[in-house]
């Protein structure tokens, strides 16, 4: 299998798309533990920058499947301060929601799956769902939880 990860707050910190086994998976524990919460997050940009790595990486030809799978305890704020394609939010979590179903990596479609805890400070809850579902491949993989 193939992981990459991207802590994506006020600035994204990325784990490549490498090969994982027993003798890399020690890095990819130590790079989740040495992520930090801060304020803004950067859900959006993250995403598109999650569906340019996986077509950028280079697959063994038996690929059977790929995803992406997206966990997240708040609203978008500050993505389109990252990129001038986009005049709103709801413009950026269409153009997600399109590549996501759109596009292919080595002929797969991508399945993609949105994890989301809905905390107090969310003011949002429509918005806030509304993101699950924009970066999900289907409802079905959208899913809100209790807690982490």
């Amino acid at each position: 299998m193939y992981m990459g990860l991207i802590g994506y707050n006020q600035t994204l910190t990325t784990k490549e798309l490498t090969y994982l086994d027993s003798t890399s998976v020690a890095g990819f524990t130590e790079f989740v533990n040495s992520l930090t919460t801060q304020p803004g997050r950067l859900l959006y940009y993250s995403v598109d920058k999650a569906l340019d790595a996986l077509n950028a990486a280079q697959y063994p030809e038996n690929l059977q499947n790929v995803a992406v799978v997206t966990f997240t305890e708040g609203l978008d704020q500050g993505s389109l301060m990252m990129t001038d394609k986009y005049e709103t939010e709801a413009e950026y979590a269409a153009a997600l929601s399109n590549r996501i179903s759109n596009e292919r990596v080595y002929g797969r479609s991508i399945k993609a799956y949105t994890v989301g805890l809905l905390n107090d400070h969310i003011k949002d809850a429509n918005q806030f769902r509304n993101n699950l579902y924009a970066l999900a491949s289907d409802s079905v993989k959208a899913m809100e939880a209790s807690s982490m």
